[in-house]
């Protein structure tokens, strides 16, 4: 996989297959199963753990997430991004840029291509 310079705005991100999500409440929420070794183990013992947990995006969220598609750069998403909400120009890339490597390295939501 190509290493790629943070303010590089050419970088492309996309999907990971094994990423769960849908749409709940104009919002995406990504479904995290909740299938480990222990956590089956104390579900035989009694206790409740929910199959899965979600994690809700807000408004942005949402919109950066629908926006990464495996063909669209940053540059692109970014433009897009403030174009949609007025008030995230300020520091657009600044905020941006980090929140999709949050994504990548962080949640593994995503990849870049």
């Amino acid at each position: 996989m190509p290493k790629h310079n943070a303010t590089d705005l050419s970088v492309i991100y996309d999907i990971r297959p094994a990423t769960k999500y849908d749409e709940f409440d104009g919002h995406i929420r990504v479904i995290k199963e909740q299938n480990h070794w222990s956590q089956r183990f104390m579900r035989r013992l009694g206790v409740k753990i929910p199959l899965r947990s979600y994690k809700e995006l807000d408004d942005y969220g949402t919109f950066v997430f629908k926006m990464i598609d495996g063909k669209r750069t940053i540059h692109e998403i970014g433009s897009a991004l403030s174009e949609k909400y007025e008030e995230a120009g300020d520091q657009l890339y600044e905020r941006l840029i980090p929140y999709l490597e949050h994504l990548e390295r962080n949640e593994k939501w995503i990849q870049k291509k």
